[in-house]
């Protein structure tokens, strides 16, 4: 995903018939950036964001329709919504939801290293 990029998506699988529908959205982030998820509109459903490390390991951050967290190293993260009324499914004007990312800015500041040697 994307900062400042509305995403739409659906969960579009028939738990009676099928595992319960999960998106996923992969992110970046260096060490000591913020990212805010919103689910900014959802249509007939509501939803649970859970965030991942690289390897698939929850790190038990959760929200409903919005999640703030900073991470402590670099790496990629992962993002896992699903519905919390398990027999919602259907196509995005039926059961949908816009995800917006945005993530802080990171400054990085260069000092100039200065060296004398002495004959």
């Amino acid at each position: 995903i994307e900062a400042g990029k509305v995403q739409v998506h659906s969960f579009d699988s028939d738990p009676v018939l099928y595992a319960t529908d999960k998106d996923y959205v992969r992110f970046d982030l260096w060490p000591q950036q913020a990212v805010t998820f919103t689910i900014a509109r959802f249509t007939d459903t509501l939803t649970l964001l859970e965030l991942y490390d690289a390897d698939g390991s929850a790190l038990n951050v959760t929200g409903t329709t919005q999640l703030t967290w900073t991470a402590a190293t670099a790496g990629h993260y992962y993002l896992g919504i699903s519905p919390l009324i398990t027999d919602t499914f259907g196509c995005s004007r039926d059961v949908g939801y816009d995800l917006l990312a945005e993530m802080s800015l990171v400054r990085v500041l260069y000092l100039p290293h200065i060296v004398r040697h002495h004959s």
